[in-house]
């Protein structure tokens, strides 16, 4: 019978009907079933809370289990957490296949950056727009709360904002004039503005004295202030002022020899730093702070005060007393900036939340925390600190050329060396930060000038707790800045909170990830406590030599390598004209973090590892340096060359390039021949 017969052939033909109905029904069971787990799991991830309330560490990264899953379908280990999408967009989007990893990595990881951004600089910039942009958000909603410090934000934000309406800004200007008008003749009196001035009557310490009663350390002459650690010194005031070249230069100068206090004074008779010193404080905690604030005075042999031929004492005895009150005063005014709020175009073009975070930086970090941040990401990071030391210690050990004394103290600078994650535990209490605030007193009828005038002088006498160590956090520092950094004479390291957050980081990330990003940060950090300047620092941030002679002149013959590839580094927009020698301490610093943080890659068990969502078949080596190589993506750099030999950091391309370049397993996890660019025969290796 033919298989035509067979079909039509009644009974046969019912069988095969019945067949298929019984394979549809079964079918759609299955689909429904299977649209159910669906929908259940995508309902699960949108639904997925901001990382807060995430399942503990290491349960956060795996798809959960649904009962409707069939028991033949294994559980996917990927990430899928928005985050981890978003981690996976960056990897996939910006990289250019079309490169060889082995010829130039940084291509090969960030070539098409440019066509998924609109932000001229890396991911962290972005990051830094966006926490503006959440503030802003806050702070236009313009509600009251019991937070004073909340408050204070908010009246500064709304005056700037007002003042953007051109009606308001020219009433304002009028008024202005006339608060000014009123400090300055507080200050004393003003020769341009009074033709009856008479300079037997000018006193220069007055004047100075009554410019620290409106909080200002800084008066043209010289300032005082902390530079990172809670420790006041006199210091000459352009250092800071300059771009990057200058500020190695500055650390250099804070590197001269340290002198008495006592000595600084005797080199500037002309003037009593110590009531100047003594007007910065609130006058009802003056009498508590005074002797703890005279006992961290600093000084330093800064050329302004120790030259033997043109000091500051000589430059005030031969200047007249008018030409010094008016350079005081006129010095005030131009200093003043903003908040004079007399330049219209200025006016309406800045960005108000911009100067809250500025000038209320804690107060902003506090709104930050509470709104929008994942304090899981505290803690976690907290315990890679440690374990970034335990690998540094590790490698200290290893290292086939120091000598064991030098070894002994390197590990001692490591086990020593603080942390501060995020803001200090004393302002994790309720209230704790916005006590803080309760000598600060403005009102919604204050003009803008009267608010940052009145912030001014509350950031000086906070300013002087800290010093006196009455308060945990210096007022002044940029908590809000998406950055990380050590400071050398402390030995201390300090991760700021934006630095803690997506899509730099995240609690849901798998570990290799958060060592590939944040950890080689980490690593980096610790790794100043080693470079050329911070080995000539001990474990408790003093100026001492613990280096044997022998692997003094091995480190120097190691930095130098350094130096020599990246004076040879062909740089895609700079060409062979960098200098290695204004790079080295953060050079030396990125060697340190990739080694650090591959150490603990390599201890951890892969197989319980989630994988990157659209990576189930990369290994997790190369994602290792394929995410390390995200934090340095950007634009093509339009600076000038002069601006780049003036940067403390060498190019982001070299910072992969050159980096990876010098590590053995980079060139073993991609099979790069040797000779290749990201496999070159010499290779520069430090401890």
């Amino acid at each position: 019978m033919s298989a035509k017969e067979k079909i039509s052939n009644p009974l046969v033909a019912l069988v095969i009907f019945l067949g298929i109905i019984a394979i549809a029904i079964l079918t759609t069971i299955l689909i429904s079933r299977a649209g159910s787990h669906l929908d259940k799991s995508h309902e699960a991830l949108i639904a997925y809370p901001k990382s807060g309330s995430t399942a503990p560490r290491g349960k956060t990264t795996a798809r959960p289990q649904t009962p409707d899953v069939p028991a033949t379908v294994p559980l996917r280990n990927v990430c899928e957490s928005p985050e981890c999408i978003t981690l996976a967009h960056q990897l996939h989007n910006w990289a250019d296949p079309s490169v060889d990893p082995c010829v130039n990595f940084y291509e090969y990881s960030c070539g098409k950056y440019n066509e998924h951004t609109v932000v001229e600089g890396t991911r962290s910039t972005k990051k830094g727009l966006i926490i503006q942009k959440l503030l802003r958000e806050f702070l236009l909603r313009n509600r009251t709360t019991t937070s004073k410090s909340e408050n204070t934000m908010q009246m500064l934000f709304n005056t700037c904002e007002r003042l953007k309406d051109p009606e308001v800004f020219k009433n304002n200007t009028e008024s202005v004039v006339k608060e000014v008008y009123k400090d300055i003749q507080s200050f004393g009196s003003w020769p341009l503005a009074d033709p009856n001035w008479d300079a037997s009557k000018f006193d220069l310490n007055e004047m100075l004295r009554n410019l620290a009663k409106h909080g200002r350390g800084e008066n043209g002459l010289f300032e005082i202030s902390t530079h990172y650690s809670p420790f006041l010194e006199v210091a000459p005031i352009d250092y800071r002022k300059k771009p990057a070249k200058s500020l190695k230069e500055f650390r250099y100068e804070y590197d001269s020899e340290k002198v008495k206090f006592s000595e600084l004074e005797a080199k500037v008779p002309s003037i009593d730093l110590r009531k100047i010193i003594d007007n910065l404080m609130h006058p009802d905690k003056k009498s508590s702070i005074k002797s703890k604030v005279e006992n961290r005075l600093v000084a330093f042999e800064h050329s302004l005060f120790f030259d033997k031929d043109m000091n500051l004492n000589k430059i005030i005895q031969s200047t007249s007393a008018q030409d010094l009150a008016n350079f005081l005063i006129i010095y005030y005014i131009d200093t003043s900036g903003g908040a004079l709020s007399m330049d219209e175009h200025f006016t309406m073009n800045r960005k108000c939340e911009n100067e809250v975070i500025k000038f209320l930086p804690r107060a902003s970090l506090r709104v930050f925390v509470r709104n929008y941040f994942d304090k899981e990401n505290l803690k976690i990071v907290s315990e890679m600190v440690e374990e970034t030391k335990q690998n540094f210690i590790e490698m200290i050990q290893e290292s086939t050329w120091l000598h064991e004394e030098t070894k002994k103290n390197a590990i001692l600078k490591v086990e020593k060396m603080r942390k501060m994650i995020g803001y200090p535990e004393e302002f994790e209490k309720a209230g704790a930060l916005d006590k803080t605030f309760e000598t600060l007193n403005v009102f919604p009828t204050d003009s803008h000038y009267t608010i940052m005038n009145k912030i001014k002088r509350f950031v000086t006498e906070q300013t002087m707790e800290y010093v006196a160590l009455e308060t945990p956090l210096d007022p002044k520092e940029d908590v809000m800045e998406v950055n990380a950094f050590y400071v050398n004479d402390e030995n201390y390291l300090n991760i700021l909170v934006p630095f803690l957050d997506d899509p730099l980081f995240d609690s849901t990330y798998p570990t290799y990830a958060k060592l590939a990003g944040t950890g080689a940060t980490l690593g980096h950090e610790t790794g100043h406590g080693f470079d050329p300047w911070g080995i000539t620092r001990d474990e408790n941030g003093e100026k001492r030599d613990w280096w044997t002679p022998e692997d003094s002149e091995e480190y120097d013959r190691r930095v130098e390598c350094m130096v020599e590839q990246y004076n040879e580094y062909d740089d895609p927009d700079f060409g062979k004209n960098l200098n290695g020698s204004y790079t080295k301490l953060e050079m030396v610093a990125d060697g340190f973090g990739a080694e650090t943080a591959w150490r603990a890659f390599k201890k951890l068990d892969l197989s319980r590892e989630p994988e990157i969502i659209g990576f189930d078949e990369y290994s997790m080596e190369k994602l290792f340096f394929r995410i390390f190589a995200l934090d340095y993506c950007t634009s093509r750099d339009t600076s000038t060359l002069e601006e780049v030999l003036e940067r403390g950091h060498p190019t982001d391309s070299f910072r992969v390039n050159g980096v990876f370049s010098n590590m053995k397993a980079f060139a073993k996890t991609f099979n790069c021949p040797v000779g290749t660019p990201m496999n070159p025969e010499k290779k520069c290796e430090l401890f």
